[in-house]
């Protein structure tokens, strides 16, 4: 048992960080107390911190690059897991950004395109979730002008979508009609 400098409670010592040059080889203020500590002075700091960051990141892209893809693999399970729980609470969100995704792949979504624009495909998505629950009939969202067929490939705009039923869009296929 230790008493922290800070808060003077008598906590056990597993409360305290270890310091090799203190004689009980523990800091005198508990993990409680430095991680209030840090959180005040990065309020204090917060743009001075944010700058430093951003230059840090910045200098160091191949390093960030490196930590970011080790902990990707550690924690695939919980990033699934998130990414999982997100399309699930967000489907219409999750199916828009799948769309946009695909037609990126393609290189069929305008770099132009404002968020209004982007939110206002959302809506089709969204549309096409409500007509599936209201109706029971599996709708798709379909682009009308298909984004990669043998005669013209269209791109992922607000106008070249429409809402049809799966059976509908599963028929038309890649083919312009």
């Amino acid at each position: 048992m230790k008493t922290c400098k800070c808060c003077n409670k008598l906590k056990d010592e597993s409360e305290f960080y270890k310091h090799s040059s203190h004689k009980d080889g523990l800091y005198n203020e508990c993990k409680s107390c430095v991680a209030k500590q840090h959180r005040n002075s990065y309020l204090k700091n917060k743009e001075a911190v944010l700058v430093t960051c951003r230059v840090w990141k910045e200098n160091n892209k191949e390093k960030r690059l490196a930590s970011d893809k080790i902990y990707r693999e550690i924690n695939k399970d919980k990033i699934c897991t998130r990414v999982k729980k997100w399309a699930k609470d967000n489907p219409e969100k999750y199916a828009a950004t799948q769309g946009k995704r695909r037609a990126s792949k393609l290189n069929r979504t305008p770099s132009w395109l404002s968020k209004e624009e982007l939110n206002k495909i959302r809506e089709v998505y969204k549309l096409a979730r409500k007509l599936t629950k209201e109706t029971g009939v599996v709708h798709h969202v379909d682009h009308i002008i298909p984004l990669q067929s043998k005669v013209v490939s269209g791109l992922h705009l607000l106008c070249n979508l429409q809402v049809i039923t799966a059976k509908a869009n599963l028929v038309k296929s890649n083919k312009l009609i």
